[in-house]
């Protein structure tokens, strides 16, 4: 059990990784819910085992990994069985058998017709059980075959057929495991007494004792292969108990190491100082940059508004002393400065117009087209298109950060297009890690703190 337990955790820690649509890290994710539902199965948890059986599932179709698709909606089947909802388990075992049959692989789709069968016959469903056993037998191996002709007996024994359950147990000892059988002879002799037959079922009996003997050998092997593992497990505890006589030289060593790492961590504390202080300056920067753009921005427009007041109020009041020439150059002001008020907000409306428009421009479109391949030429297009909707998008890049470099350039005019980070390696040279730590760099440069391809992201799309 405590196995189990580093076992889940270290399924939970792979299930939680990040994936973003990658085919090879969700086919992961569904092997490991998947081995995280055999273990619930194992420990009797079923609804435990249910919710992860339908991670897995969620998984494998995102991965579209089909094999692993019908294995899951054969284990949530299961879990359905498990938890005595035959109701709900059969349409899961329907849904695994079809896909495994559209798939073409005979050995799901065997196993799961078998497990089925086996659940209508406890349902009482014999005519649907008779109906998957006359399905021919391709593609079966020695267990599924083995399997298949005792749920077989099963079934015509509940029909009270006797001679075909014989005949069915006969068939399915031919590919049996030990253990198989052993409950198939013991079901041969029950059946040979309910036929009459005394000579067979005392034949049949003898042949269980014969497979109970076998079975017992069998287990003192393996126990005495665990014995052997204990023994050799002890051995290794005698070794460490030899170990610990050499630990007073092992704490000296460990002293001395402790005295380089205070040291080495005087000097990195001093250099974290020199990296703090330079961090400040650079936040101080960013947060001076916006604050000035907002302000400037706020400025304008209230600025605007207590002239127009103002010349309202003095035009209001030109009415006694001023002439009305004065009148009209105030009335023209205030027009004028309604206007660009008028303009302000028609500019703010025309550069949202300008981003809706960008999607619908070919190069946009050419580079979320799959298996494109955008030349050099698309890549100045779309960087002119990005200007136009973002207000010189790329020159307000460089101002911000003047160090950028044409290829920090390029992944940042790729994500403001709006392209995922698997759609930008499919047009260049970057692995999705080696773009992530790219992106990483780019952030840490930017801003001299620690940040990972999402914070890039985020930044980039709102500048």
């Amino acid at each position: 059990m405590h196995l189990y337990g580093h076992a889940l955790t270290s399924f939970n820690k792979a299930i939680k990784v990040e994936s973003e649509n990658d085919s090879a890290i969700n086919r992961y994710k569904a092997r490991s819910a998947t081995w995280a539902g055999y273990v619930y199965e194992v420990k009797g948890l079923h609804k435990d085992a249910l919710r992860y059986n339908k991670l897995a599932y969620g998984y494998a179709k995102q991965a579209g990994a089909q094999v692993t698709e019908v294995y899951s909606l054969r284990d949530i089947g299961r879990s359905y069985r498990d938890l005595n909802r035959n109701d709900i388990a059969i349409p899961y075992y329907q849904k695994a058998a079809k896909k495994a049959k559209a798939i073409n692989d005979s050995y799901l789709y065997n196993m799961v017709r078998g497990e089925l069968a086996a659940i209508y016959m406890k349902e009482g469903l014999l005519d649907k059980a008779k109906y998957i056993f006359n399905i021919p037998l391709n593609g079966y191996t020695e267990n599924n075959k083995s399997a298949n002709y005792y749920i077989r007996a099963v079934y015509y024994e509940n029909t009270e057929h006797l001679d075909s359950a014989i005949y069915y147990n006969k068939k399915g000892m031919q590919y049996g495991s030990l253990k198989q059988n052993l409950q198939a002879s013991l079901d041969l002799a029950n059946l040979y007494i309910k036929a009459g037959d005394q000579a067979d079922a005392i034949s049949y009996y003898s042949l269980y004792s014969n497979y109970v003997d076998s079975l017992m050998k069998n287990q003192i092997v393996e126990y005495g292969d665990f014995m052997s593992g204990m023994e050799r497990m002890l051995d290794v505890e005698r070794r460490n108990a030899d170990l610990t006589s050499s630990r007073l030289h092992l704490v000296i060593s460990l002293f001395v190491l402790i005295l380089c790492i205070i040291i080495f961590c005087l000097a990195l504390a001093k250099i974290y100082q020199k990296r703090k202080k330079k961090y400040l300056e650079q936040q101080e920067r960013v947060r001076r940059y916006l604050r000035e753009r907002s302000l400037k921005e706020q400025q304008r427009s209230q600025q605007n508004k207590q002239r127009i007041e103002l010349l309202e109020n003095e035009l209001s009041d030109s009415n006694k002393m001023l002439s009305e020439l004065h009148q009209k150059l105030i009335r023209n002001e205030t027009e004028m400065l309604k206007y660009k008020e008028t303009l302000y907000a028609y500019e703010q409306k025309h550069q949202e117009l300008l981003v809706a428009d960008l999607a619908d421009t070919d190069v946009y479109k050419l580079y979320h087209t799959p298996n494109a391949v955008p030349s050099s030429a698309d890549y100045h297009r779309l960087v002119e298109a990005l200007n136009n909707a973002y207000n010189n998008f790329t020159k307000r890049l460089k101002e911000f950060y003047p160090d950028i470099n044409d290829n920090e350039v390029w992944i940042c005019c790729m994500v403001k297009a709006g392209l995922s980070s698997k759609e930008i390696c499919n047009i260049s040279p970057y692995s999705y890690s080696s773009l992530g730590m790219a992106k990483s760099r780019l952030y840490f440069k930017m801003f001299q703190k620690k940040g990972g391809a999402k914070d890039l992201d985020h930044f980039i799309k709102e500048l």
